[in-house]
C-alpha cells in the first residue's frame, strides 16, 4: 500500500512543548511514530479518513497530556506494515497494549483516546494505549464494530476513569500491575468479548455491558481487591476469578439464558455475589481452597440454575435464594470417594443456606468427606424435591418444606447418610408430602415432622447409638 504521508517525530528532551498533528480527511496515511521527551508536554493528533494508522504515539516524562482522535473505517493495525509485528490478539493482548498503540511513560500523565469507525479488514481495527508509571489518568471512547483495543496500566494510583466502547464484535482487554489502581468501562453491543486483569492490592474494577452472546471476565491478583460486572441482555456470560484475602466479586446479571460466575482459587476472608433476574440463567460460586469466605446467589425468575461449590475449605458461607418455577440448586461440599485418594478434599465447618419460593424447584446437596457443616434447607410451593448424601461427620442438617407434593430423599444410590454424629430434622407442612433415607453409622439422629394429610414416611437406620422420631 501507498501511504500519502509518512511522518516521524523526535523532540528535544528537557522542554515543555506542545505537538499538534491534525489533517484534512484523508485515506491511507500512516503516522509511523511521535515523541516527545520531557515533563508538562502536550500532544494533539487527530486522523479522519480510511485504513489510516497511527503507530506510535509515545510521551516520555511527567504530567503530560495526550490526546488523540482516530475516525473513518479499517483504522488502526494489527500488523503494522512499516515495522515489526504488532498483533493485540484476543482478548486485546491483555494488555500490554499493542497496535496502533499510544505510550506514556512517567507519572502524573493524562490520556484522551477516540476511535470511531467500523472494521473489515483482519490486519485493521487495533488500538492500544499504555502507561508505565504512577497517578496517571486514562479515558477512551470507542465506536464502531469488529475492532479490538488493550488498555494497560503498570504502577500505582493510576484510574481507567472510563471507557466506553460501542459496538458488535468487538474485543477488549484491560490490565493493570500495581496497588490503589482503578478501572471502570461500558460496553454496548452484541458478541463483545471482554478481558481484565487486576495484578496488585486495593485495586477496583468494573465492567457494564449491554447486547446479547457477550463475555466478561475479571481476574483479581492480591488482597483486597474489587471486580464488579454487570450485563443486560439475553446469552451473556460472566466470570470473576479471586487469587487472595478479602476481595469482593459482583456479577448482577439481567435478561435470558446468562451464565454468571464467581470463584476464588485460594484465598480467605473474600465475598462473591451473584444476583440474576430472568429465565434460563445459570449462576455459580465456588471455593477451591480457602477460609472464611462468603458465598451468595440470588436468582428471581423461571428455569434457573444456581450452584455452590466448596471443594476444600473450612468455615466459609454460602446464601442461595431462588423465586420463581422449575428452579435448581446442587451445592457440593468437599471431594471423596470414588475420586481418587489423591484428589480428595475435605470440607469443615461450612454454612449453607438455601431458600426456594414456587412450585417443581430441586435442591440437590452433597456433602463428601465433609465434616462440622450445617445445612439448612427452606421450600415453599408445590412439588419441591430436596435431595441430601451426607458422607462426613457431625454435620447439622434441616429442612423445611410447605406445601403439596413435596419430597425429601437421598441424593443418588447410596445412603442419605453415611458416618456419625450426624442431625438430620425435616419439617414438612401441606398434603402428599414424603420422606425417605437410610442411614448408615453410629450416633445419627433424624428427626421428622409432618403436619397435614396423605403424607409418608420411610426411614431406616443401620448402626449403634442411633435416634429416630417421627411425628405425623
Amino acid at each position: 500500500m501507498r501511504y500519502s504521508r509518512l511522518l516521524q517525530l523526535g523532540l528535544l528532551p528537557g522542554l515543555a512543548f506542545g505537538l499538534s498533528l491534525v489533517g484534512a480527511r484523508a485515506d491511507d496515511n500512516l503516522i509511523a511514530a511521535a515523541e516527545q521527551t520531557g515533563a508538562g508536554n502536550s500532544a494533539t493528533i487527530r486522523q479522519e479518513g480510511n485504513s489510516l494508522i497511527l503507530g506510535l504515539m509515545r510521551q516520555s516524562g511527567d504530567a503530560n497530556q495526550l490526546q488523540i482522535t482516530l475516525s473513518g473505517s479499517n483504522l488502526g493495525g494489527r500488523y503494522l506494515t512499516y515495522g515489526e509485528h504488532a498483533d493485540l490478539a484476543n482478548n486485546a493482548g491483555m494488555s500490554y497494549a499493542l497496535g496502533s498503540q499510544a505510550v506514556q511513560e512517567g507519572d502524573a500523565n493524562s490520556a484522551n483516546v477516540t476511535f470511531a469507525g467500523n472494521n473489515t479488514n483482519y490486519i485493521r481495527g487495533a488500538y492500544g494505549v499504555l502507561q508505565r508509571g504512577d497517578g496517571n489518568t486514562m479515558n477512551v471512547a470507542a465506536y464502531g464494530n469488529d475492532n479490538w483495543t488493550g488498555f494497560g496500566q503498570m504502577g500505582d494510583g493510576n484510574a481507567i476513569t472510563s471507557f466506553w466502547i460501542r459496538g458488535d464484535g468487538v474485543d477488549i482487554g484491560v490490565r493493570q500491575v500495581g496497588d490503589n489502581n482503578i478501572a471502570a468501562g461500558h460496553v454496548d453491543g452484541d458478541n463483545a468479548e471482554s478481558q481484565a486483569n487486576s495484578d496488585g492490592n486495593r485495586n477496583s474494577m468494573g465492567l457494564t455491558m449491554l447486547g446479547t452472546d457477550g463475555e466478561a471476565f475479571i481476574q483479581l491478583e492480591g488482597d483486597d481487591n474489587a471486580g464488579r460486572i454487570v450485563q443486560s441482555g439475553a446469552a451473556n456470560s460472566a466470570l470473576i476469578g479471586i487469587q487472595g484475602n478479602d476481595g469482593v466479586g459482583t456479577i448482577v446479571q439481567d435478561g435470558v439464558g446468562n451464565e454468571a460466575g464467581v470463584g476464588i482459587q485460594y484465598g480467605d476472608g473474600n465475598t462473591l455475589y451473584v444476583q440474576q433476574t430472568g429465565q434460563d440463567n445459570e449462576g455459580m460460586a465456588t471455593v477451591s481452597a480457602g477460609t472464611g469466605n462468603d458465598l451468595a446467589i440470588y436468582q428471581t425468575g423461571g428455569d434457573n440454575g444456581a450452584t455452590a461449590l466448596s471443594l476444600g475449605g473450612n468455615d466459609n458461607r454460602a446464601v442461595i435464594s431462588q423465586n420463581g418455577e422449575g428452579n435448581s440448586t446442587l451445592v457440593n461440599l468437599g471431594m471423596g470417594p470414588p475420586l481418587p485418594a489423591p484428589m480428595w478434599r475435605e470440607a469443615i465447618g461450612n454454612d449453607i443456606t438455601t431458600a426456594q419460593n414456587g412450585n417443581g424447584n430441586s435442591i440437590n446437596a452433597n456433602l463428601l468427606n465433609a465434616n462440622y457443616n450445617t445445612i439448612s434447607v427452606a421450600q415453599t410451593g408445590e412439588a419441591n424435591d430436596t435431595l441430601v448424601r451426607i458422607e462426613g461427620e457431625h454435620n447439622l442438617w434441616s429442612t423445611q418444606q410447605n406445601g403439596t407434593g413435596n419430597l425429601v430423599a437421598q441424593s443418588g444410590n447410596g445412603p442419605l447418610i453415611s458416618g456419625s454424629n450426624n442431625s438430620f430434622a425435616t419439617l414438612q407442612v401441606g398434603n402428599f408430602n414424603e420422606i425417605t433415607g437410610t442411614t448408615v453409622g453410629n450416633g445419627n439422629a433424624v428427626n421428622i415432622s409432618q403436619i397435614g394429610n396423605a403424607n409418608q414416611v420411610a426411614f431406616t437406620q443401620t448402626g449403634g447409638a442411633n435416634a429416630l422420631m417421627i411425628r405425623q
